[in-house]
């Protein structure tokens, strides 16, 4: 007996777009920054263009969809309420980071190495 209309533990159903993403730049009370190190719990040191660190806390949308590791370039939010935070809006990928510096948003240093 057939199964019709039952999908298959190997059948998906998201569709994947292999297409280029916008170019986004920061907004008011956002900041480009380097993540330097995990610290656990979702949250990660980043430096930020001025050479200020701070804690960025990565946002649950970002489970499982978007990679936040050391070295990764990203837009942090500042916080309202707490000044000594941050929170992670974007993750560039590796072509966009050439870009931003090539646009002169980042400085070199902001390149990853063996990019």
């Amino acid at each position: 007996m057939a199964n019709k209309g039952k999908k298959g533990k190997n059948s998906c159903n998201t569709v994947k777009v292999h297409g280029k993403r916008i170019l986004e730049y920061k907004g008011a009370m956002e900041e480009y920054g380097k993540v330097s190190r995990a610290l656990g719990d979702k949250r990660v040191m980043i430096v930020t263009v001025d050479g200020q660190e701070v804690i960025a806390h990565i946002p649950g949308k970002f489970k499982k969809k978007v990679w936040v590791g050391i070295n990764s370039v990203v837009i942090a939010s500042r916080r309202e309420f707490q000044n000594d935070k941050m929170d992670i809006i974007h993750v560039y990928e590796n072509d966009e980071v050439k870009k931003l510096v090539k646009a002169g948003e980042l400085p070199d240093s902001f390149l990853q190495s063996g990019v």
